[in-house]
């Protein structure tokens, strides 16, 4: 545990290498609190754009894909007044976007009731070579092969090949 005093540096990155440690997948912990990135997001909508990197959509995949977060976590954005916009087209949203349900600002907290569903798993193909390149070592070999990767996986021991999403393909293969 903590003390008092070293909080504040164990959250830095400094201090997330000296005080963390590094999970794996198959760890059983409960996450009751997500803050997400965003350049922009939508307080009508509780949707958000990210930088474009795909690195938060794959946190929050994970995290799913453990069982440490489920629809009622919450998701929750720090932006400047400025940030929010009335124009973020929910229909052009991916199936890995990750929408927020609460945005705090300088000025106002806004509660979105955002009616997005929030993602079931993690679509790494859909996050570009600079995400599966660094996947080595973070998910399950069977998953990625010859930088390519095979299945989205929805949950644990459900996967779902990427040629067709309607059918599912075992650990094993």
């Amino acid at each position: 545990m903590l003390s008092p005093s070293t909080i504040k540096e164990a959250c830095t990155s400094v201090g997330v290498a000296k005080y963390g440690r590094p999970i794996g997948l198959d760890e059983k912990i409960r996450v009751d609190l997500i803050v997400i990135g965003s350049v922009a997001v939508d307080p009508n909508t509780g949707a958000r754009l990210g930088k474009g990197e795909g690195f938060a959509e794959l946190e929050y995949g994970m995290l799913r894909y453990m069982g440490s977060i489920d629809d009622s976590t919450l998701v929750v954005t720090s932006v400047h007044d400025n940030q929010l916009v009335d124009d973020i087209p929910v229909e052009k949203l991916l199936v890995h976007d990750v929408p927020v349900d609460i945005i705090c600002t300088p000025t106002q907290v806004i509660f979105t009731n955002t009616s997005i569903p929030k993602p079931q798993g993690f679509w790494a193909q859909l996050q570009g070579p600079h995400i599966v390149d660094r996947l080595d070592g973070i998910i399950p070999k069977y998953m990625v092969k010859e930088g390519q990767v095979l299945c989205y996986i929805e949950q644990p021991g459900v996967q779902i090949p990427i040629e067709d999403t309607s059918k599912s393909c075992s650990r094993a293969s």
